[in-house]
């Protein structure tokens, strides 16, 4: 019932309990067991309040994984959303493909994403997949357990990684003598906006050895350059992967990276619309 009564937009206990009773008529038709009492805000206030909220976030992601189903080398993103006006910060598994919540986790303490990621990566389906991500998730330890879990892994890098971003710029913009990067563009258009993504990637035996990363198999640079309206913007993002050989190619490289941000259309700017 609260379920129902939030997708219709009624966010407080006083309002699921309205919402109830204006269409009691036709839930006891779906719901059988209200008909002897529709819960008022108190009832709604008590159970989530006395709610185990790690036992049920763990329930209802094995419920997800168990209806949405993952092909092998499925790009599944994390990321770290706080909630429009809720003070809640959640960490959630994405699926690429799909468009669906794979399993998440959320905590009221800003900068425990860190904490919450590896727990996150527990409860989902890591093995035979390649978990993306953005510069936040580019940890040591992190790369480690997806690697110990038999998964794969697509990260951007920033400054927060000492100068390893600074490293792989350097690489490829100074390409050492006799060194092919393969390479793969992809252009999108929509509404007068296009938007052109071209992906370099290298397995250069000298820089992997010299950045010692676990499970690292690649280096990659993407250049983005978006025309709209006359203007022509670029960005250059850098980043680390491990990938398998049959997916180790530059295309595939490009759909992770691309398929990444999936999770801010399908998942963050909805929830922006439904909690503002």
């Amino acid at each position: 019932l609260a379920l129902l009564a939030l997708c219709s937009g009624h966010n407080s206990y006083q309002e699921m309990e309205e919402w109830t009773e204006n269409y009691q008529d036709l839930l006891k038709k779906q719901l059988p067991f209200i008909a002897g009492h529709i819960p008022d805000a108190a009832t709604f206030y008590r159970v989530f309040s006395r709610l185990n909220v790690e036992a049920f976030e763990k329930v209802l992601g094995n419920w997800l994984q168990k209806i949405i189903p993952t092909e092998k080398g499925e790009g599944i993103a994390i990321d770290g959303k706080t909630i429009s006006g809720t003070g809640v910060h959640l960490v959630s598994a994405f699926t690429h493909k799909i468009q669906s919540v794979l399993f998440e986790m959320g905590t009221d303490i800003k900068g425990k994403e860190l904490i919450l990621g590896p727990q996150v990566l527990e409860n989902i389906p890591v093995k035979d997949n390649v978990i993306t991500g953005d510069a936040m998730f580019a940890q040591k330890k992190i790369c480690e357990q997806i690697t110990r879990q038999g998964g794969s892994y697509v990260f951007t890098v920033k400054g927060n990684q000492g100068k390893l971003e600074e490293d792989i710029r350097l690489f490829f913009n100074n390409k050492p003598f006799g060194i092919q990067f393969p390479d793969n563009t992809y252009v999108t258009r929509w509404k007068g906006r296009v938007e052109k993504r071209r992906v370099r990637m290298s397995d250069n035996k000298q820089i992997l050895s010299y950045i010692k990363w676990p499970g690292l198999t690649h280096i990659w640079e993407c250049v983005r350059e978006i025309k709209k309206r006359g203007t022509v913007t670029t960005e250059v993002a850098v980043g680390i992967a491990s990938l398998p050989k049959e997916y180790a190619t530059a295309q595939k490289l490009n759909q992770y990276i691309r398929g990444h941000w999936s999770i801010e259309n399908g998942l963050h700017r909805q929830r922006d619309t439904v909690f503002n």
